[in-house]
């Protein structure tokens, strides 16, 4: 039974939190990989990167090829456009705030 996918932002920063989820979601990327090639440079036992995967899939920011054998993954496309658009937003308001306290501290300096 699979999981279901997830379209809320906070589940693709949970999912993104842990640093090996964030090197697996750089390698498909760029390729369509199985778990087998996912383990191999993580050092890590095939069950344990499924783990990682399965929190991934659930997340909607990897998809599960449909070819039995080797069920290859790859990103799915578009997936992290809500949680750049998040970041983006929150950008402007952090900047703002620092700009703000920068002023302030210099001014309280003076």
């Amino acid at each position: 039974m699979t999981a279901p996918v997830s379209t809320s932002v906070d589940d693709k920063f949970a999912a993104l939190a842990h640093p090996v989820r964030r090197q697996i979601m750089e390698r498909v990327s760029t390729e369509t990989l199985t778990l087998k090639e996912l383990a191999e440079p993580l050092d890590m036992s095939v069950p344990a990167v499924a783990k990682h995967v399965n929190i991934l899939v659930s997340a909607g920011l990897l998809e599960r090829g449909e070819r039995a054998s080797t069920r290859p993954l790859a990103a799915v496309s578009g997936s992290l456009d809500e949680v750049a658009d998040w970041i983006t937003r929150n950008r402007v308001f952090w900047t703002g705030s620092f700009d703000r306290l920068d002023a302030l501290i210099r001014k309280e300096r003076n």
